[in-house]
């Protein structure tokens, strides 16, 4: 959008959205309104392990594309960081070099390093972290780095690929507690690096980067050829914090009674709770824990390892050519609005929450003859959901919530049979926001609110969350879903994962 439509005196922000797939920068006006976006694809190159990202690369992407938005918007005052949180890489802050490249969240070179903690270990570190141990976390990284590359760990420090950005940026080493906990050597409850776990691996917090609130200012733009560029002399940067978490602030908008579900290849259930402890007996909930962007409360997460991978499949590889989203849209819609009958466990990359295991297999059971294609991708979406309703009833065990609405955002939430399925088989009013770029909403909302006022946060998200698409409960149809949950589904989890993990039914 030109900027001759907005009055010169108007205010701009940037958020920055550093994902696995691409990356995007926004400009938003105070009302919440998504002006531009410039979208490149994540770059990528290999070394002898596998796909790693080049930060000098990274960076070139982010510098051009706010150098772009710049040009064309007066009185932006501020930038706000968000994206993946547990890619990054070891920066040496002394000479101020980066020592190494950028390992992806998902890369698995770390598999052994965090298979070396024992169970009791394990579970001591999940009540202070809130997490459950995986090869994805920083600290694994930066160990592996630090051998592989043969860096001297007093000099070096790790930093997120979001704080990375920062960094060159502002020229400040700083991080937030949300992509802290991310590390896995994060005390969330005492909010600080965890010292002993550092001095077990021969680290201290030096090598790590200040932890400031979500959403204030870590410093001023510097970074040369964007002053040059930037109208206001002065404009902050922030780190917004986590993806999930921000798509979930802006959404949620501090409504306790609602929960984010966040949509892609994999799915997330996300909501917040001011008050609550982790316990021992927690571990086995599969639930993770994280501090929230507000910094009034922590928020609770479960996941499908394979939700939209599972349409994904049907999609590209069940079907004898590719057929498009609004082809499958049409096969689920011009079926009855009834329960398929068929069971689909959506474990095509393994189980998620509560087990998080990888060699869980899943599968149809009660396809019948006389059944066709569009019965079994309704029936995918009816076990994504199933599978939805199972760990949030996990969830809800611990958490007592009162969730009265769940806000869906992703790519799923333009199949309107997906998002009444989900609402008839969950029992819970979806809400879909007309917006298309949540995670940038909620970074730049909590840079407002925490730079500007709360005021002008509810300003801002307020008007943009205004158009909603709404998908009440059928009452008659969700009473035969949760007959079939409760009778059949619930039942053959049990039996497939003792199967799958080798134990005696």
């Amino acid at each position: 959008m030109n900027t001759s439509m907005h009055g010169v005196n108007d205010i701009y922000y940037i958020g920055i959205d550093l994902g696995t797939t691409h990356i995007k920068s926004a400009v938003f006006d105070g009302h919440g309104t998504l002006l531009e976006i410039q979208k490149t694809s994540t770059p990528t190159t290999k070394d002898d392990f596998g796909e790693v990202y080049d930060p000098c690369q990274l960076f070139e992407v982010v510098s051009n594309q706010i150098s772009y938005l710049l040009e064309r918007y007066k009185n932006i005052t501020g930038i706000s960081v968000t994206g993946m949180s547990e890619a990054g890489l070891i920066v040496n802050r002394k000479n101020n070099s980066e020592e190494t490249p950028i390992l992806p969240w998902f890369d698995r070179r770390t598999d052994e390093l965090a298979k070396q903690r024992s169970k009791d270990q394990e579970i001591r570190n999940f009540c202070s972290t809130g997490l459950r141990n995986s090869y994805k976390y920083g600290i694994y990284k930066y160990l592996w780095l630090s051998e592989y590359y043969d860096v001297q760990k007093g000099a070096s420090i790790w930093l997120s690929v979001c704080d990375y950005i920062v960094w060159k940026l502002t020229g400040q080493f700083a991080t937030d507690p949300s992509f802290a906990a991310r590390t896995y050597v994060y005390d969330i409850i005492n909010q600080c690096w965890d010292k002993q776990r550092l001095t077990e691996y021969g680290l201290s917090e030096n090598n790590f980067p200040v932890v400031i609130p979500s959403g204030e200012m870590v410093g001023y733009l510097s970074e040369h050829n964007l002053l040059q560029k930037a109208h206001n002399k002065s404009m902050k940067v922030c780190i917004g914090g986590h993806d999930h978490v921000c798509a979930a602030y802006a959404v949620l908008n501090d409504d306790l009674e609602r929960i984010c579900n966040s949509i892609g290849t994999a799915e997330t259930y996300l909501g917040v709770d001011e008050h609550f402890l982790i316990t021992e007996s927690d571990y086995d909930s599969g639930l993770v824990y994280g501090p929230f962007i507000n910094g009034k409360g922590y928020y609770w997460m479960v996941n499908i390892s394979s939700s939209g991978q599972s349409i994904e499949w049907f999609r590209k590889k069940v079907q004898m050519s590719e057929i498009s989203y609004n082809e499958m849209n049409e096969m689920v819609s011009s079926l009855p609005e009834e329960p398929t009958n068929i069971l689909f466990y959506p474990y095509l990359s393994g189980i998620g929450t509560p087990h998080y295991r990888t060699e869980v297999g899943g599968g149809f059971f009660g396809l019948r003859e006389t059944q066709s294609g569009s019965d079994m991708l309704k029936a995918i979406m009816e076990g994504i959901n199933y599978q939805g309703k199972w760990i949030l009833s996990l969830a809800f065990e611990k958490m007592h919530n009162n969730i009265k609405n769940i806000v869906c955002v992703g790519g799923a939430t333009n199949s309107i049979p997906w998002m009444q399925i989900k609402a008839n088989i969950l029992g819970i009013p979806v809400t879909v926001p007309e917006i298309t770029e949540a995670t940038l909403l909620g970074a730049v909302a909590i840079m407002i609110d925490k730079n500007m006022g709360t005021d002008k946060k509810k300003i801002f998200l307020n008007n943009s969350l205004k158009q909603n698409n709404i998908y009440e409960v059928n009452q008659a149809i969700s009473k035969k879903y949760q007959e079939i949950y409760n009778n059949e589904y619930t039942f053959l989890i049990d039996m497939i994962i003792k199967k799958e993990l080798g134990k005696k039914v």
